[in-house]
């Protein structure tokens, strides 16, 4: 998990970069944008965890289905929910997805107001995420081992 927050951090500044400076495709606040790029990053990687640790490999495969199949189409990111149909209207704002876009496009035009809950979606996917892997690797047999398996 120590490894994931880095790469999430840096993962998030990577993208607030590109898009802010290099591709001047938003404007806005950098540490604002890389923040909540951050959160997603970690949020998806730790339910993504918890989904393999639940699911062994084919909890990758739910993640897929969770973020890409799901979360891709309801995010709201070319069309504005309004304009979505109800189904994915309705899931857009409970997945990361849609609830880092709604963060984005409000740093990024709307001065960051209203984010509360978009960014307590994103807490939750990964409080929950980071809870369930923890629990879950605790309770596998050799959860609480000290020692580790050799990785030959």
């Amino acid at each position: 998990m120590g490894v994931l927050a880095l790469y999430s951090v840096v993962a998030g500044l990577g993208g607030a970069v590109i898009i802010g400076p290099v591709l001047n495709a938003l404007p806005g606040s950098i540490l604002g944008l890389w923040g909540v790029g951050a959160l997603l990053v970690f949020g998806a990687g730790l339910f993504t965890m918890a989904l393999e640790c639940l699911f062994g490999i084919v909890g990758i495969g739910l993640a897929v289905l969770v973020f890409v199949v799901l979360g891709n189409p309801s995010a709201g990111g070319v069309f504005p929910p309004p304009m979505l149909p109800p189904f994915w209207r309705a899931i857009g704002p409970w997945l990361p997805n849609g609830a880092a876009t709604t963060v984005t496009r409000s740093i990024a035009y709307f001065h960051g107001d209203r984010i509360t809950g978009p960014l307590l979606v994103l807490a939750v996917w990964a409080v929950v995420g980071m809870l369930v892997a923890l629990v879950f690797t605790k309770l596998r047999p050799g959860g609480d081992s000290a020692e580790q398996a050799p990785l030959m």
